[in-house]
């Protein structure tokens, strides 16, 4: 045997093992059912999550291919199953999110690229499918006090001894613990790695910022290191991401043989245990420097990257370069305003964090540092920004100065206010109150410097109702005035049969939704109403979705295609569409609906033949579908249907539908519809476009063919869009024994009308005989009950001898006391009237609704091939049933004049200034109808106009350009350059409150840029870096990430720009900027005298009033956006 054919034959026994083992699995997988396999492990994952459980790993491309596989297995149809015993997924794989070095993949999110299964599941699929990976254990570990999380990424630790002589240490051990182990953990593991003996003691470790470039390091590398606390030993490590420590040991501390130093002679190098005893002694002997370095700047530090963190260095960056707030800072003022009671703040972490972080920026001591404390924390309380997810620096700024607030916070126990009726008072009163009730809750150095006010006004378009209100900000997020454009595609199908289909290419803005796609369609086509067009998808010639007016035209793909069919009028609203559909029994309801609303629904065409047993096949569609609107008050008649259905089809004809009758009485209709007719015998048509009119010249009728078609209606599938749901159905499939022939339903539904009104006929008749007997029948009983009264024992038959009977029965009352005594209550029958009923027992008749077409529903046409092909023409193209769909095609096309595409050439060379973009932040704008207003005088959701001014400035102006923009299906950037000015930003004349005719100039509002953040890329990845200005060197400088480099002011302005910070420009006494200190004083006078102003209006909060505040922290945190303060504006 050749040594190709051993190989061959070696190749077919080991693929014939790994068959036979697929098979092992999948037949021990099958023990259990599929259904059950995903109930278990389903099962599994909600009752085992608690603190300290151990969860495990699994890749999403398996986790995904073994749900299918029991999807498919579990399925009623054959063929989803034959794919499903075929596609097993085979042993447990991770190697799709390991790295080659046996570490986890960056950057996975939890149930999106990897999931998760507590120890139990996994064992459980092990033994069903069997594993090629070892177990990927993560610990759960709680992240706050109420959210736990599996620690999918928790800290590694590479250890660096600590050695300043040579020596010939060549490995560094790493190992892996919770960031919630305590530090005795964390020695443990050291010991363990470094394979010290018992009796050695640790005695300092050190955070590393950079990792060494050889196995050890130098005690003097240490001094700008960070030194972890040792002495408590249960304390939480508090680390995340890679960690390189170096480690210091005492000199009794003995090594593995290994990694000993050499020692040639007994002169050479000192040993192991003194060179750490020299170490150590070096270390406490020569503290780290409290001044700063002489070859350092202060503030010039860069932040080192953690992992995807450059958005959180170069918003720190800026934020460290804020004169005013870090000299506060500097001063450590924020040590004694921490407010750690405040249910809404951090326990004052955060701001402590930060002040340690701006200590070691501006210490002057090194070039730069790991920021992990900082890190941690906000991770800590913002669980978004824990892991190593790409985030937006605005999202963090926004977070920060927040958490910094409320941590901050001289407020210790917040009044509870409520805001009086501002009916009839002037603006200005208006706005103090609201800042002052806003300071009387939130004061501290944040809202000292950053915070301003702006005025939100909304006019009702009904009732002209005008609510103004005074909210404070954070920053200023400006819209760009510049408007992306998107072209789509959509064909228009005029309602009037006689006008030709067009096609036509619409220009929109991006974020632009369907109704302003009616909208602009609607314009082009000079149609007056938009809501009558209906905008639907077709795929396969079948409606596939109808879009809701709110969703964006985004959405829409280039290959999707699009029609839009105009309607005679309105859309039925959603609330009825449900109850036309399933039709009501209530006669009384029927007739209250509205007679004049439309039903729309959409018509096929497609033909059908019977087999040799007379038995109709599958119908085939032909040509596409078009959408009939009808006022429910004539859909009662087949006859009309046949002739609307018969004039809207005979625009994608070759003939004539219509003929012109004699006489004024419309033509008899067969009464065998589904007689066949032949019309091989008629004179041909001429092909025309237009469909012909109900009366002809001359006066004479006209009317469609009979027998043309049957009408067959159907219903299916309707999802899609909340506002449109139960409106048409989409994808219909073509089942004949589904599909109800009209005539056939209208003649049952009239029998049965025609029954259910006999029925009411007969009950109404019974109940009146039943009243008349009930009327006899009281009338006698009352008679005897009278009669029995009054009647005794001895007749009475003179008159003169009535006053002796009653006399006689005076005196003989008592002489009787066995005798009845009956009363009119007792005689009277008990017997309500109204409780007789009919005797019949038949089943009662249901009254079916008016209309013969719900809405819901469709048409089908059926044609039998042979006329279809005599109306439609024969195909060219070898269709399935030889019918010609030209009359479909014949769709005349529009010119696309590409408007649009020079009004955004015009754009681009236009330079757009940070002016422009405050004009359009203040431009007077009308709400969408998917963004209604409530208003209170109106007591309902209207459409209305808004418009923004800025009221009150603050000392910091940071300003969010709104680079960014999404949608479900689609996210953008705007890279254009933004002309913003470095120097004199000047706001005096955009600020209402301002009396600019009495203002002085030091008193202007003029504002200096000091820092700007910048992002390069798009929204799918990119890189975020900051310029800043050093407010003791006056130099800028790129912060990027680690490396800080000095820059000329010339290139500050950059497209990039997305944050910008601004202070306002003093006077030169009060250079470089007013005082915290004197701000602070300021305010105080302001907030004494809101409380005296406002009385009894501020009054003490109890506990519970605080409790409830922690629960609704997300809605009393101060307003940081535009776009937060539109929604809670609308809301209100």
């Amino acid at each position: 045997m050749s040594d190709s054919e051993v190989d061959r034959s070696s190749i077919s026994i080991k693929r014939a093992r790994e068959s036979s083992i697929e098979e092992e699995e999948v037949g021990r997988a099958l023990k259990i059912d599929p259904k059950d396999q995903v109930n278990i492990i389903t099962q599994l994952q909600k009752d085992h999550f608690s603190e300290g459980q151990t969860w495990c790993l699994i890749s999403k491309n398996w986790f995904t291919r073994w749900k299918q596989y029991c999807s498919r297995l579990g399925s009623p149809e054959q063929d989803a199953r034959k794919i499903g015993e075929q596609t097993s997924p085979g042993p447990i794989s991770n190697q799709s999110i390991l790295q080659p070095d046996g570490k986890l993949v960056e950057d996975l999110v939890l149930d999106e690229s990897v999931f998760v299964v507590p120890e139990d599941a996994w064992k459980n699929l092990v033994e069903w499918y069997g594993t090629k990976s070892e177990p990927i254990e993560r610990l759960v570990i709680k992240r706050s006090e109420k959210e736990l999380t599996v620690e999918l990424y928790p800290p590694t630790f590479k250890v660096f001894p600590v050695i300043d002589s040579t020596n010939d240490w060549n490995s560094n051990p790493q190992f892996t613990l919770s960031e919630n182990s305590t530090i005795l953990d964390l020695l443990t593991s050291v010991k363990e790695s470094l394979d010290l003996s018992e009796d050695a003691k640790i005695l300092q470790i050190h955070l590393l910022d950079d990792e060494p470039n050889s196995p050890t390091v130098t005690s003097s590398s240490l001094q700008n290191s960070t030194q972890l606390d040792l002495e408590n030993l249960f304390a939480a490590v508090s680390l995340s991401g890679q960690c390189n420590i170096g480690v210091v040991i005492t000199d009794d501390a003995r090594f593995p043989s290994k990694n000993a130093a050499k020692q040639s002679d007994s002169s050479s190098v000192s040993s192991t245990s003194s060179v750490f005893a020299n170490v150590f002694n070096n270390l406490t002997t020569n503290p780290p420097a409290s001044n700063p370095h002489p070859n350092y700047l202060r503030g010039v530090c860069g932040l080192q990257n953690l992992g995807n963190t450059c958005f959180m260095n170069s918003a720190l960056q800026c934020l460290s370069n804020t004169p005013q707030l870090t000299k506060w800072f500097l001063a450590d003022n924020y040590k004694n305003e921490l407010n750690r009671d405040n249910p809404l703040g951090m326990k004052g972490q955060v701001a402590e964090a930060y002040g340690e972080l701006i200590e070691r920026l501006w210490g002057g001591h090194s070039h730069s540092f790991a920021p992990r404390d900082f890190k941690y924390t906000i991770g800590k309380f913002n669980s978004s920004f824990y892991g190593y997810q790409q985030h937006d620096t605005q999202e963090l700024l926004a977070f920060l100065l927040d958490g910094l607030h409320e941590d901050l916070n001289r407020i210790v126990k917040k009044p509870y206010i409520e805001l009086p009726d501002f009916d009839g008072m002037k603006d200005e009163e208006i706005a103090q109150r609201s800042w002052d009730y806003h300071r009387a809750r939130n004061d501290s150095v944040i809202v000292d410097l950053f915070q301003g006010q702006f005025k939100s006004k909304l006019i009702c378009s009904e009732c002209k109702n005008v609510s103004v209100t005074f909210d404070p900000f954070m920053y200023l997020s400006l819209p760009l005035p510049i408007k992306k454009k998107i072209k789509t595609t959509v064909v228009y199908v005029p309602y009037d049969p006689t006008q030709r289909i067009q096609r036509m290419i619409v220009t929109l803005n991006k974020d632009a939704s369907i109704a302003h796609l009616q909208k602009e369609v609607a314009r082009m086509m000079s149609v007056d109403d938009p809501s009558t067009l209906l905008v639907v998808e077709l795929f396969s010639n079948k409606i596939y979705k109808i879009f809701p007016q709110y969703e964006p035209v985004a959405t829409i793909g280039g290959s999707d295609i699009i029609y839009i069919y105009q309607l005679p009028g309105r859309l039925p609203s959603k609330k009825k569409t449900s109850t036309y559909l399933f039709a009501s029994s209530d006669e009384e309801a029927s007739k209250s609906e509205d007679e004049n609303e439309l039903i729309v629904f959409p018509v096929y065409c497609a033909t059908v033949e019977k087999n040799d047993a007379l038995v109709s096949v599958q119908p085939q569609q032909f040509g596409e579908p078009f959408v009939i609107g009808i006022p429910r008050k004539y859909a009662t008649s087949p006859d009309l249907l046949y002739r609307l259905l018969s004039q809207h089809v005979e625009r994608y004809t070759h003939f004539k539908l219509f003929e012109e009758v004699d006489g004024e009485e419309p033509v008899e209709y067969e009464t065998t519809v589904h007689q066949a007719m032949d019309i091989d015998d008629q004179p041909q048509q001429q092909p025309i476009h237009t469909a012909a009119a109900v009366t002809a010249a001359g006066g004479k009728r006209t009317e469609p063919m009979s027998n043309l078609f049957t009408m067959k209606v159907f219903s299916g599938p309707r999802h899609y869009g909340r506002h449109t749901e139960d409106l048409l159905p989409c994808s219909p499939s073509w089942i004949s024994s589904n599909l109800e022939d009209l005539r056939e339903r209208a003649e049952s539904e009239q029998k049965r009308r025609e029954e259910y009104e006999k029925q009411e006929q007969n009950e109404q008749e019974e109940y009146e005989d039943m009243d008349m007997e009930s009327s006899v029948a009281l009338e006698d009983e009352v008679e005897n009950a009278a009669a029995t009264f009054y009647q005794d024992e001895t007749p009475i038959s003179s008159t003169d001898a009535d006053h002796e009977s009653i006399d006689s029965n005076k005196n003989n009352a008592g002489s009787k006391p066995d005798s009845p005594v009956l009363s009119m209550s007792d005689s009277i029958p008990q017997t309500p009237v109204n409780s007789y009923k009919p005797t019949s027992t038949k089943q009662k008749v249901t009254c079916p609704p008016s209309t013969i077409i719900r809405q819901g529903e469709g048409i089908l046409l059926e044609w039998t091939s042979k006329k279809a092909r005599q109306i439609f023409g024969e195909s060219q193209h070898g269709s399935m049933n030889g019918v010609s769909t030209s009359g479909w095609s014949d769709i005349e096309e529009l010119k696309d004049l590409d408007e649009a595409n020079m009004n955004q050439t015009d754009q681009k060379n236009k330079q757009v200034t940070l002016s422009d973009c405050l004009d359009e932040f203040t431009k007077e704008e009308e709400l969408s109808e998917e963004d209604l207003w409530y208003c209170p005088k109106c007591k309902k959701h209207q459409m209305a106009t808004k418009k923004f001014d800025l009221w009150r400035m603050p000392e910091i102006v940071v300003v969010h350009l709104k680079r960014f923009s999404h949608s479900r299906t689609w996210r953008d950037k705007i890279d254009v350059l933004i002309d913003f000015p470095i120097e004199g930003l000047d706001l005096t004349d955009r600020v209402l409150s301002v009396d600019k005719e009495n203002l002085n100039e030091e008193d202007r509002l003029i504002y200096d840029l000091y820092a700007v953040d910048k992002h390069y890329g798009g929204l799918g990845g990119g890189h975020y870096t900051a310029y800043a200005q050093n407010f003791e060197d006056k130099n800028w400088y790129n912060f990027d990430d680690s490396y800080v480099t000095k820059v000329d002011v010339s290139e500050i302005k950059t497209p990039a720009a997305y944050l910008l910070f601004y202070k306002r420009r003093r006077n030169e006494d009060q250079e470089p900027a007013k005082s915290v200190d004197e701000i602070i004083q300021e305010t105080k006078k302001k907030q004494q005298a809101a409380k005296v102003n406002t009385g009894d209006e501020l009054n003490d909060v109890d506990d519970m009033h605080i409790n409830n505040e922690v629960d609704n922290a997300d809605d009393t945190n101060t307003v940081l956006a535009k776009k937060d303060i539109e929604e809670d504006t609308l809301d209100n």
